[in-house]
């Protein structure tokens, strides 16, 4: 098998990690699923319906045909947004084997159950190749700049960890690593939803004190969800969720945030979408966690606000006080 590294995905995450792997001076193969992107990329080496005012290298291949990544490349970075994730393995399942290296690199859970994106890959393919998730607190758009970036690469299998070490091999790039998969995808996943949280109340004004108690609350919460599906409430202190939230809970250039915001200013769900440019994963994040959280009796009270909001269950100016006034418990409970 070529040495040539798939990336398949050609959004903006998925266009970003080609670019890192390409200076890193590696083959990349880049699967692009919409024509028109593809054709972008090869002509002009530029990819403006995802990631604007970035000139690719030269040395990214852009392909149209997936299985012609997954049989040329034995690593595979999978960059599609989650609700995509079963829709993408069942066109790979059949061609992976046990001597690939697949690294999830989205950040959502599937919308029928909440399962991880590590779940859907042991249950589609029949093979059982080496798993990691790679994650932290990096814009696709610094990433591609070759801006300083620091993200975690989580997995058991100590071989792929050096493979990614040796892909991503970037000077301005430092990668961490840890053998907590499940950790790493649910604070990936969750801090979508306080990023919400965040910008809705930053639009009403409630002060930058509330801004910073509901990143830190909201980490107890990702933090409970996380040990009570198996992960280390080490790794949502680490880049893969406190990380992560710090930048998209901050910062208008987060989607998620920005929806937040647009539902802070009185817009309707509906409305704050269309506001809003690209997909919002904090949106079916946030009504998956609070269905299983209720199932399972863990108590998140703000990404359950959070849920609460989007759905039009109440409104944010009673969720403020719903939450003051409940009763006051030890803070690391």
């Amino acid at each position: 098998m070529s040495k040539k590294i798939g990336v398949i995905g050609a959004g903006a995450w998925g266009t970003a990690l080609s670019q890192a792997i390409a200076l890193s001076e590696k083959n990349v193969l880049l699967w692009a699923k919409e024509v028109s992107v593809f054709k972008e990329i090869s002509k002009d080496n530029t990819n403006s319906m995802y990631l604007d005012n970035v000139f690719l290298a030269e040395t990214i291949d852009v392909t149209n045909d997936i299985e012609e990544v997954v049989t040329g490349c034995n690593t595979l970075f999978i960059a599609c947004p989650s609700h995509y994730y079963t829709e993408v393995i069942a066109l790979i399942a059949n061609h992976i084997s046990n001597d690939h290296e697949i690294i999830i690199c989205s950040k959502g859970l599937r919308e029928s159950d909440g399962a991880l994106m590590s779940d859907i890959l042991e249950e589609m393919i029949p093979t059982s190749p080496k798993i990691g998730v790679l994650a932290g607190p990096a814009f696709a758009h610094d990433l591609a700049s070759n801006k300083p970036c620091m993200l975690t690469i989580s997995s058991t299998s100590e071989g792929l960890i050096k493979s990614v070490n040796d892909i991503l091999s970037l000077e301005s790039l430092r990668l961490y690593h840890n053998d907590d998969i499940i950790g790493a995808q649910i604070g990936a996943a969750l801090k979508n939803v306080i990023a919400i949280a965040a910008g809705i109340s930053h639009e009403m004004q409630l002060g930058e004190s509330v801004h910073a108690a509901i990143i830190c609350r909201g980490l107890k919460e990702i933090e409970r969800y996380c040990e009570a599906f198996g992960g280390n409430k080490e790794t949502i202190y680490g880049l893969a969720g406190l990380g992560d939230v710090i930048l998209t809970a901050n910062t208008a250039t987060s989607r998620n945030y920005n929806f937040g915001k647009n539902l802070g200013k009185g817009m309707s769900t509906k409305e704050a979408l269309e506001a809003v440019d690209g997909y919002i994963e904090g949106l079916n994040t946030a009504r998956i966690v609070t269905m299983k959280s209720l199932s399972q009796g863990i108590d998140l009270a703000i990404i359950s606000a959070v849920d609460g909001i989007v759905y039009g269950d109440i409104s944010a100016e009673k969720v403020i006080k719903h939450l003051l006034q409940r009763p006051r418990s030890h803070e690391w409970l």
